[in-house]
């Protein structure tokens, strides 16, 4: 009777530890403060190798790209990860992937409305004449509780989040003007600091893409995703058609760096004043970096003030 109460409690503590270690693994752990320059050039070359293995014909869907050494985190996911991504989705989805496998924040839009901009009523905000806003917000946050920290389910997120909430018009605004909530996107400068592998392409006929090249002679290659999960490559051409500009076409970067700074209140209670001004300078630093000449100097007291007020005045200076 004892042995079958200890073989029991063994089976039981196994079972209590297999179900950790699982939950463990889906959990998405933010544990930098800021996507810093580093992670930024770190995110082009993980994009930069499923570029080239589509190139290369190695693969050729999303599921069978992420699941090959084409992924610099192959062999590094739990089960149950779907790999799936449309054009719209796949910004989202690689960097939500690589986020998540890097311990960074996370935040897409959740809803749009179109920009008071248009004044003819909006059938479809995919094609809205003037643009979008982005009216909500869905962010990657931990839950502190008392005794333990509740993690987002890194599954969820890339399985249903990202493919619920993002599409076409989510990149339809032109990043130089924001509403309450801030874009995903900003506007860049046509140089080599601006367009780089994981840059966004914004089609305005309601196509997204992906750089993943830049080669010496300026031709911009990129890889885009479609309904059945098919990941294809192609060079940057003029059927990119330009179009009014508060519609928002063309090249464009992650702007999470201004959604930090806005949300500060939500990072970790224990990130101390000094480790504030450390996410400040390198949000200001991640922004100047990616938008403007490299010699460039950050102005006198751009660090001291918001990430919203430097970006806005880079944004200005690039669409000067």
């Amino acid at each position: 009777m004892k042995l079958a109460v200890r073989v029991s409690a063994i089976l039981l503590l196994s079972l209590s530890a297999q179900a950790q270690s699982k939950d463990a693994a889906t959990q998405w752990r933010v544990t930098q403060p800021a996507w810093t320059e580093y992670h930024e050039e770190q995110f082009g070359q993980f994009v930069a190798r499923l570029g080239d293995a589509v190139e290369k014909r190695q693969c050729g869907k999303v599921n069978t790209c992420m699941l090959s050494t084409a992924n610099m985190y192959y062999g590094t996911d739990p089960s149950g990860l779907k790999y799936y991504s449309d054009c719209a989705d796949l910004p989202y989805y690689l960097r939500g992937y690589f986020a998540w496998k890097n311990g960074l924040p996370f935040s897409v839009t959740a809803e749009v409305k179109p920009s008071p901009l248009n004044t003819d009523k909006v059938k479809d905000v995919r094609y809205s004449s003037q643009g979008n806003m982005v009216t909500k917000r869905y962010d990657v946050l931990t839950k502190n509780g008392i005794f333990k920290n509740t993690y987002p389910n890194a599954l969820e997120i890339l399985n249903d989040v990202v493919p619920g909430l993002t599409y076409s018009a989510t990149l339809r605004m032109s990043g130089s003007e924001d509403a309450e909530l801030y874009t995903d996107f900003y506007p860049v400068k046509i140089d080599r600091q601006g367009i780089r592998p994981g840059t966004v392409i914004y089609d305005p006929n309601g196509h997204v893409a992906v750089v993943y090249k830049v080669t010496d002679d300026g031709r911009v290659f990129y890889i885009d995703a479609h309904p059945d999960n098919s990941l294809t490559m192609g060079m940057f051409t003029p059927k990119f058609v330009r179009s009014n500009p508060n519609q928002g076409a063309g090249f464009k970067n992650s702007a999470l760096c201004r959604w930090l700074m806005q949300n500060r209140i939500h990072l970790a209670p224990m990130l101390a004043a000094k480790s504030w001004r450390q996410i400040t300078t390198n949000c200001v630093t991640t922004v100047w970096s990616s938008s403007m000449e490299l010699n460039q100097t950050v102005p006198a007291g751009a660090k001291a003030s918001s990430c919203s007020a430097v970006s806005k005045s880079l944004i200005t200076i690039i669409s000067a």
